[in-house]
């Protein structure tokens, strides 16, 4: 196997790697000794970087190696959901890709449909959180959805009194508990309350619907005879005139 080159995608090498090395029929616990020598640049600079008494352990150097190159579940994540066809990929390669990457994403293999579940659930919960709240709920890496929610719990209470904070896509609702009572809510400031109805509030901000031109059928004026509008609005109707009756005392 040639030597990992810059622009090799590493992903893609160390699974080559790891396919040869199957069908060689190595012990793994040899991989790394055949692996090491063919690393350059980043993917070496992470192997000297690691720890002496873990590098030689495969999986801890494949992972020293995909963190060098900032690839992690979210990497896989983005990929999956964002898969597109090749133009030269058979139905079947492109269903060994697809699962391939989902495999990477949630490492899963013999998981439960719980723990599938959950990581679905905490995808969709994080997207809806505020882009500030996302990322400090992430960086703590929560493993499911009850935890992020419980991250977020603390991220309010700690914020509260200063800067609140809102789902993402929220423009105009009701912030986490109780309104100020004066807009301060607005903007790219506060959570809205926990309930249903505001889940799905339309923000306050959208134009209104343009108005029909049509003129309404089937209306005639009492006053000009003629179709279109009502006599109240009759354009020929005369204004009428106020009378103020002055006495002198």
């Amino acid at each position: 196997m040639a030597k990992l080159e810059e622009q090799d995608n590493i992903d893609h090498y160390l699974t080559t790697f790891e396919k040869l090395a199957a069908a060689c029929e190595w012990p793994k616990e040899d991989w790394a000794i055949h692996l090491i020598p063919l690393l350059t640049g980043k993917a070496r600079s992470a192997f000297i970087a690691m720890d002496p008494e873990n590098n030689m352990d495969f999986d801890k150097l494949k992972e020293a190696i995909l963190k060098k190159y900032e690839i992690n579940a979210e990497t896989y994540r983005a990929q999956f959901r964002a898969l597109e066809t090749n133009q030269d990929e058979t139905p079947r390669e492109l269903y060994i890709r697809l699962k391939d990457l989902f495999c990477k994403w949630v490492k899963y293999d013999s998981s439960s449909k719980e723990a599938l579940m959950e990581t679905m659930v905490l995808e969709q919960y994080l997207r809806v959180l505020y882009p500030e709240v996302r990322t400090w709920v992430k960086e703590r890496t929560p493993s499911t959805a009850a935890e992020a929610a419980t991250l977020v719990e603390n991220f309010v209470a700690a914020h509260k009194g200063s800067k609140r904070y809102r789902y993402a896509g929220v423009l105009d609702r009701q912030p986490w508990g109780k309104s100020d009572g004066a807009g301060r809510g607005r903007g790219s400031g506060a959570l809205p309350s926990y309930t249903p109805h505001t889940l799905h509030t339309p923000p306050r901000n959208t134009p209104p619907p343009p108005q029909s031109s049509v003129k309404p059928q089937g209306v005639s004026c009492f006053n000009c005879g003629r179709e279109g509008h009502k006599s109240p609005a009759c354009p020929l109707r005369k204004p009428k005139h106020t009378f103020v009756l002055c006495a002198q005392p």
